[in-house]
Formats: structure tokens, C-alpha cells, sequence
């Protein structure tokens, strides 16, 4: 009778120890899962676009590496008498309005000293065009109008000092062609810039919601494997004090050792 006893203690031990084990590694699984999941998701939940616009810059030098025969613009060119400058003093006018009529004067200002004596700008035609561009943005001081603006006076000064434009001229009305080609040219440039721009901007706005939408499930994983975590260490719990109580109900204590005689005694 006592080596049955003996042998179903054995069997209990075996069991509870194994039992022990399997909540310990899940609960350990659990614990990892939960914080990993957690972590990540909130990373992933932070995670947002660049919206802001980087603006265009343009060099010179690309503009003569990319110098090849065209043919000619069509449309009407941008040479005549000269049309007298809107003032940008005028009542009414915006900081944006005034800006733009300063970038605008030293544009003509440019295209007057590489025409020069051959040729005046009208003002109304290189506004006309710039406006053709400009107007597909907002009109705020930061905004791509007045980028485009800024390049074309930069860049239409290096094409006006540039010695090589005003060289090799059979007819002088290559000076015209030449300018169309670098306004195009110009244009064309800044415009495939801010559409990249613009497709980067919508890529990573996608990009980002879908990254929300990885997180919230990321941290529902990080909950169901806390719950998880919780029901096995309360499992664990629940055995360690199953083992301590049939330890101490089986254990003979000392008031049943000792024998009432010699208590009395």
C-alpha cells in the first residue's frame, strides 16, 4: 500500500513538472510576442509621410550637356517693344503679387541684355508664359510659383552671361530660337520635378496608411498574446499552490507526531 503511494506521487510530480514547463516556455512566448508586437506597432503607428514639397533646383550646366538640334517652338515668340513693367506698388498687390513682378523684372531685365541690340522683350509674353505654369500652384509666398519664378531669374541670368549663346549666329533670329529652347527646356524640367514630387508624396501617403492599419493590427496581436501571458502565469500560480497544498496535507505535522502521554508528561 505504501509503494502505490509512493509511486502515484512520483506520477504527480512527473506531471506537474511537466505541465510547469509548457505554461513557463508559452508564457514565455507570450511575454516576447507581446512586447515585440507592441513595439513595433507603435513604430509602424508613427510612421508618416513627407507631405512638404521639395522644391525643384535646376542648374545650368544641364541645360548646355543637354543642348541638341530642336526644331522650333511654335507659338508666338517672346520679342516686340517692350511692354512698360506693372507696378508692384500698385494698390491691392500681395506679397506673393509683389515677389513675383520682382523675379519677373529680372527675368525681361535678363532676357533684354541677351537680346540686346537686336531685340526688346515684351514683358506680357514671358508673364503669359510664366503665368501658364505658375497658375497650376497655389499662390502662397512658399509655394512652387514662385520657385519656378526664382529659377527661371537665376537661370535666365547664367543663359544671358553664358558667351556661347551669343556665338555662331547666321541669322539673328537663332538669338529668339535659342531663348525658346532654354524656356522649354527650363519649364519642362521644373515640371517633371514637382509631378516626381507629387508622386512621392501620394506613394508615402499610402504608404503610411497602410502602416496605420499594420499597426492596429500588430497591437491587437501584442493584446491577445498579453491575455495569453496572464491565463498562463495564473495557471502557474494555481499549480504552485496545488503542490504546496498537498505538500503540507501530506506531510504528518508535529502535534500528530508527538504522542499525548508524553505531551502530558
Amino acid at each position: 500500500m505504501r509503494i502505490a503511494k509512493h509511486e502515484e506521487t512520483a506520477l504527480d510530480k512527473t506531471f506537474f513538472g511537466i505541465v510547469r514547463r509548457f505554461g513557463l516556455l508559452i508564457a514565455f512566448l507570450a511575454l516576447i510576442v507581446t512586447v515585440g508586437a507592441l513595439a513595433w506597432g507603435i513604430v509602424l503607428y508613427q510612421a508618416g509621410a513627407h507631405e512638404g514639397i521639395r522644391m525643384p533646383r535646376i542648374d545650368y550646366e544641364k541645360y548646355k550637356q543637354s543642348l541638341q538640334p530642336s526644331p522650333t517652338a511654335q507659338g508666338q515668340t517672346a520679342v516686340g517693344t517692350e511692354a512698360t513693367p506693372f507696378s508692384s506698388e500698385a494698390p491691392g498687390r500681395t506679397a506673393f503679387d509683389r515677389q513675383f513682378d520682382l523675379y519677373m523684372g529680372q527675368i525681361v531685365a535678363n532676357g533684354n541684355k541677351y537680346f540686346s541690340p537686336d531685340f526688346t522683350i515684351k514683358e506680357e509674353y514671358v508673364r503669359s508664359t510664366c503665368k501658364e505654369v505658375t497658375d497650376q500652384f497655389p499662390a502662397e509666398l512658399d509655394s512652387p510659383a514662385l520657385a519656378f519664378m526664382q529659377q527661371f531669374a537665376k537661370l535666365s541670368q547664367a543663359f544671358a552671361d553664358d558667351p556661347a549663346n551669343k556665338e555662331n549666329l547666321p541669322d539673328p533670329s537663332e538669338k529668339t530660337k535659342r531663348w525658346q529652347n532654354f524656356s522649354i527646356w527650363l519649364t519642362t524640367n521644373f515640371k517633371t520635378q514637382i509631378e516626381a514630387e507629387n508622386e512621392r508624396v501620394q506613394k508615402e501617403t499610402l504608404e503610411a496608411a497602410a502602416k496605420k492599419v499594420q499597426a492596429l493590427q500588430l497591437l491587437g496581436a501584442a493584446g491577445v498574446a498579453f491575455v495569453i501571458f496572464v491565463l498562463f502565469t495564473l495557471m502557474l500560480v494555481l499549480i504552485a499552490i496545488e503542490r504546496n497544498t498537498r505538500a503540507v496535507a501530506g506531510k504528518p505535522s508535529a502535534e500528530r507526531a508527538t504522542s499525548p502521554v508524553v505531551a502530558a508528561v
